[in-house]
């Protein structure tokens, strides 16, 4: 199966690294503002979640009238993205991979959650995976991912992504559409506790795929550690 990628999520570009930290010049700062512009003006953390770990969102007040200075960018309705230096204060192996187990841990408790709220209406395709993937193709981040498929069950007659909907609903998760203009194919997402749930589908195939993933993590070298694990597979329910 082809794995979908994350709703609405845009490749992140990483910062040239001097010394541990980030090179913070001005393209730099202006890749990271393109990138922030994508975020959800509706929903403050989107914007974290979309930026490599090592950069600061900062929240800016300005006097009302007074013209913004000319290398400042305003982004997201208020916020300004900014690159941090961090020289001499990289995390150690040991923090790094502390934060990946945390990380990991979250995306497969969520992933065991919904999918067990879904059990009633259908069944998964086995193998529901578990991975590591890298966030871009630059290396030094990478972001855990659960992937699979559900079917309908077979009293389950309406559209399934509907019925996934009220389900999820029902716990308090609310998926909304990524493109509310497109109904083929459906794009479905919503956020609990940083980890993102995805559900994709099409009107003329009865099953969906869903992508629970967590949040990138800044690993530096370490990152083949973590791309090299063998997929695991979960059992729900």
């Amino acid at each position: 199966m082809n794995r979908p990628s994350s709703p609405d999520r845009a490749s992140t570009t990483s910062p040239q690294r001097t010394d541990g930290g980030l090179h913070a010049d001005l393209s730099v700062i202006s890749d990271l503002a393109d990138l922030a512009d994508l975020a959800d003006p509706a929903d403050p953390a989107d914007l974290a979640r979309r930026l490599p770990a090592d950069v600061d969102v900062v929240e800016l007040a300005t006097e009302p009238g007074r013209p913004e200075e000319p290398r400042v960018r305003r982004l997201a309705r208020g916020h300004l993205v900014g690159a941090v230096a961090l020289t001499g204060c990289s995390a150690s192996p040991e923090d790094v991979r502390e934060r990946v187990a945390e990380s990991r841990a979250q995306v497969l408790g969520t992933s065991r959650d919904v999918l067990g709220e879904l059990l009633p209406i259908g069944t998964l395709k086995e193998p529901t995976t578990g991975e590591w993937l890298g966030c871009d193709d630059f290396g030094g981040s990478v972001q855990y991912h659960v992937t699979g498929r559900l079917d309908p069950a077979p009293d389950v007659t309406d559209p399934l992504a509907d019925r996934v909907v009220d389900v999820l609903a029902s716990i308090g998760l609310r998926l909304r559409p990524v493109r509310p203009d497109e109904d083929d194919p459906v794009t479905l997402a919503a956020v609990r506790d940083e980890v993102d749930v995805g559900f994709y589908g099409y009107t003329i195939i009865p099953f969906v795929v869903f992508d629970i993933s967590g949040r990138c993590i800044d690993v530096g070298d370490l990152d083949r550690e973590f791309l090299d694990e063998h997929p695991e597979h979960l059992t729900i329910g």
